[in-house]
Formats: C-alpha cells, structure tokens, sequence
C-alpha cells in the first residue's frame, strides 16, 4: 500500500478516498497502540504485587473506557477500515487496466463486511447477555446477603425482648 504506483488519469474523489481511509486507518492503529501502550506499565505493576486487595485500586479500573475505546478502535473499525482500504487500493491500482477488477474486488468485500458485522454483532450480544448474567448472579448474592442480615438483626432483637420479658417478669 505504501509504495504504490498512481496513475494520472484516475478521478480525483478516488485519490481523495484513498488517501483519507489510508491516514485515518494508520492514525487510529497508532492511538489504540499508543492506548494500550500507557496502560499496560499499570496493569503490569498491579499484577507483580500478587495482592488481591489492590486490583480494585488500580489505574487500570479507572481506565477501563480507554481500553475499550482502544479495543473497538483496534479491533472493530480497524478490521472494517482496512477492508474498505484494500478496496480501495484494487479501485487505484485496476481503474485504468480493468474496472472489472475493481469491481470484483468490491463484490468480494462487501459480503465480507457483511459477515463480519454479523459475527461482531453476535459477538456483542454474547458478551452483554455473559454481564448481564453476572450482574444477576451479583445481585442475586447481595440479596441473599442482605437477608442473611436482616434475619440475624431480627434474631438479635427477639433474643433482646425475650431477655427484657424475663427480666421484668413479677416474682
């Protein structure tokens, strides 16, 4: 992609496309690097400590939307633009020779777009229906938590009036 050979005749909303997906594409592999790159020392260093009290203190947790900004940034756009880059590439590189190539080209991406937003969207749906099911299990534990102590408060204050009937009890 980089040392390519353009042509003189192609339309000039071709170059322009090209040139804007290449840099975004480059500029948004370099932040989500550049992301990962500053997190990972935090991540790191927690994990060296071997004490469990500490993750919850870590810069890592305070940081976790700019994992995932660089998760989706690297992952989900980056897979879709660089597809969308390598149809372009075959637009430049077949415009003049074979517009059919060109087209070919696209027809075999598109789908692959199509799949891939398929699979990213069911991959989605996993992931949050997987939370979701822990957040239940969580809450589901806090309730019965909670139960657990409001029965021994209530034990404890019928154990206290008991005590209280018995001690005013006329002899």
């Amino acid at each position: 992609m980089v040392e390519i050979n353009l042509q003189d005749n192609l339309p000039d909303a071709l170059y322009i496309a090209f040139a804007s997906c290449t840099t975004v594409l480059v500029v948004m592999h370099t932040l989500a690097l550049m992301i990962s790159t500053c997190i990972l020392p935090h991540v790191d260093t927690i994990a060296g400590l071997k004490r469990a009290d500490l993750v919850d203190e870590s810069p890592h947790e305070m940081l976790r939307s700019y994992i995932q900004l660089a998760w989706v940034l690297s992952t989900v756009t980056g897979i879709v633009l660089f597809m969308v880059e390598v149809v372009l590439l075959c637009w430049v590189q077949f415009y003049s020779y074979s517009i059919n190539a060109a087209y070919a080209s696209t027809g075999i991406v598109l789908p692959s777009l199509l799949i891939f937003g398929y699979m990213a969207l069911k991959f989605y749906k996993n992931l949050n229906k997987h939370m979701e099911m822990n957040s239940q299990r969580d809450l589901s534990s806090l309730e019965n938590v909670a139960e657990q102590l409001k029965g021994t408060i209530d034990g404890r204050r019928a154990s206290k009036e008991r005590t209280y009937s018995i001690i005013d009890m006329p002899q």
